[in-house]
């Protein structure tokens, strides 16, 4: 297709490895700093930035055949993730299935 017309995925472990990481700091409780922040609106609010994505991996998306742009441009493509504003993407699948808190 014309998502990524740069790219020809052999393997898929790479993607779906950095997607299971997004989804799993959705389910860690936070704690302290900028970082802790922007999980917890992920956790909350189903929202992720392209910064949270990056601080995440610290900067390990060289090793892979695809940049942070290129993982949210997939996301979008396959309908895990809707783009909110320049950075920030709501990824519904994150959210919590009921309100605990009533």
């Amino acid at each position: 297709p014309d998502v990524l017309p740069h790219l020809l995925f052999t393997e898929l472990k790479p993607f779906v490895s950095r997607l299971s990481q997004v989804l799993a700091a959705s389910f860690t409780e936070p704690e302290f700093g900028p970082i802790e922040e922007e999980r917890e609106n992920l956790r909350v609010n189903g929202i992720v930035t392209k910064s949270f994505v990056q601080k995440l991996f610290d900067g390990k998306f060289k090793e892979y055949p695809f940049s942070v742009e290129d993982f949210f441009s997939l996301l979008q493509y396959l309908r895990i993730a809707v783009k909110t504003d320049l950075n920030s993407y709501f990824i519904p699948c994150v959210l919590p299935l009921e309100n605990p808190n009533p």
